[in-house]
């Protein structure tokens, strides 16, 4: 089954040209698309939300995280992204990789495609290097350390499909890192 996102707010496109603009994304003055479902099935909906708080050090909760079985959510967002009806890459970017699990699933299926695995964490880097190697992928996948809410460095549309799972949670501004994602894709990707 293919989950579809749950409206809350801007279109992605709206995020990434207000982004472009210097808003601050509070002026709510682009509509949800007619297919974008909503939590009451009206207007966008906005939510408050409050960061997952870090109670541990970088170093703990990677290595807590790494040690936590997500084989089987990784497989199933993978194989909810093939399902999605639309071609995934050539080229993929992944913001928020952690230690790498969901770009070594999907590049073991698609043997075709360039993985940039990018996240703010060195020590989720760290890991995600070691596994890679492990799984021989290093000609697949590349890693970039970064904060997804500020990439002036990387290209408007540069990429094909962008990924992201389990990120928005730990950002203080998530649709800086929904911009980010609308503004790295191609047009139509």
């Amino acid at each position: 089954m293919v989950h579809q996102p749950i409206w809350i707010g801007k279109s992605f496109q709206g995020l990434a040209s207000d982004r472009r603009n210097g808003s601050n994304f509070d002026d709510g003055d682009v509509d949800a698309p007619p297919h974008a479902p909503s939590l009451h099935g009206g207007s966008p909906l906005s939510l408050p939300r409050t960061p997952e708080p870090k109670t541990l050090s970088p170093y703990e909760e990677a290595h807590e995280y790494e040690a936590m079985d997500h084989a089987g959510v990784n497989r199933q967002f993978v194989d909810d992204l093939l399902a999605g009806g639309k071609p995934v890459g050539p080229q993929v970017i992944d913001l928020g990789c952690g230690p790498g699990a969901i770009p070594i699933e999907l590049s073991q299926r698609l043997d075709s495609i360039q993985v940039l695995a990018i996240d703010s964490e060195v020590e989720m880097l760290e890991i995600a290097k070691r596994e890679i190697d492990i799984a021989g992928l290093l000609d697949q996948i590349t890693l970039h350390h970064a904060d997804v809410c500020n990439m002036p460095e990387y290209e408007d549309g540069m990429t094909d499909t962008v990924i992201s799972n389990s990120m928005l949670h730990h950002l203080e501004q998530p649709e800086l890192g929904l911009a980010t994602a609308v503004r790295l894709v191609r047009e139509g990707g």
